[in-house]
């Protein structure tokens, strides 16, 4: 951390004291954004502020357990005065249909973690680390206030986001700052049993029908998952998180794709890399975007014609 990033969190605890906030998660909210968002809330409450977490889809049933996630609403009401905290959002089309509704808040807050995050807050706080939740943190322990009050929510963004510490993103700062989670009274086991262990047997009935059609073009590999898959599984679009981990994790395979119908006639892709191909350069010639290793992006049309624009950019790349 340069001299320059060190100044931006007290700069932005300044900026979070001066009025309250709507703090907007991505749409198809993943643990890093439901469990930034909780710790940043519980920040701003500790600054004498108010604030309200706005998402444009439901939190996923496993994070459900969160202190705070079930405040967290797709309903943004009216707040003069209030600013918009972004967090983990790479830009403001990512906040999905909650975007039109929340163009009228002012200053625009952002901290974000992917590299295709070009700064279109106002205040700009863009590192690429492991997760979101490293830079929540850091500008917790800035305050000084005790981290044991966000501590769960931290380690939920963190631990999920870098792949329970596996992928390359890992750093020796992330696992520090997990330590000092674990030392405020963070435990474990119990986490990864309530996030992991649970499984909804829908959730099994997806991942089985998905991932049993997995289609293999040289080193890369990828799987669809279409409205009736989910429809006979009585699964939520929530439940695809985990399958194109899978799907990278096939032996031989380096990069790896799922397709997602979704209920607005789009295609959602999400996009992993084991190193060899950056994803965030393939995702953004589609108007995504992300990290090295996963990235995402949304197609109009059919599953077919984005199928068929995945694999001829696969080939380019």
């Amino acid at each position: 951390m340069n001299k320059a990033t060190k100044k931006i969190p007290r700069t932005i605890l300044e900026a979070l004291e001066e009025r309250d906030w709507i703090i907007a998660l991505h749409a198809s909210p993943d643990g890093d954004a439901v469990g930034s968002g909780l710790a940043l809330a519980e920040l701003v409450r500790l600054l004498g502020r108010r604030s309200l977490i706005v998402c444009a889809d439901p939190v996923p049933q496993k994070y459900c357990f969160l202190a705070g996630s079930n405040g967290i609403t797709s309903e943004v009401p009216q707040r003069p005065g209030w600013g918009l905290l972004c967090v983990d959002a790479a830009d403001l089309e990512r906040l999905g249909d909650l975007k039109p509704l929340l163009a009228g808040f002012s200053p625009v807050l952002n901290i974000d973690h992917h590299i295709s995050n070009r700064g279109f807050g106002d205040l700009n706080w863009v590192e690429p680390v492991a997760a979101a939740g490293e830079l929540v943190a850091r500008l917790f322990e800035e305050s000084g206030f005790d981290l044991s009050l966000a501590a769960e929510a931290l380690y939920v963004a963190i631990s999920t986001d870098s792949g329970s510490f596996r992928y390359s993103s890992t750093t020796p700062d992330t696992h520090r700052i997990a330590a000092r989670l674990l030392e405020a009274g963070v435990e474990p086991g119990r986490i990864n049993s309530l996030i992991y262990d649970s499984m909804p047997l829908s959730t099994l009935c997806l991942h089985t029908r998905v991932l049993s059609g997995v289609k293999r073009i040289g080193t890369a590999a990828y799987a669809a998952v279409t409205r009736a898959m989910l429809g006979e599984c009585e699964a939520q679009e929530s439940e695809t998180e985990g399958i194109v981990e899978k799907i990278r994790a096939i032996q031989g395979v380096e990069v790896a794709f799922l397709l997602r119908e979704t209920s607005k006639g789009q295609v959602k892709a999400s996009l992993r890399s084991k190193g060899a191909v950056d994803v965030n350069r393939l995702a953004a010639r589609f108007g995504g975007g992300g990290l090295t290793q996963a990235a995402g992006c949304t197609f109009p049309g059919s599953l077919e014609e984005a199928e068929k624009k995945m694999i001829q950019a696969l080939h380019e790349a």
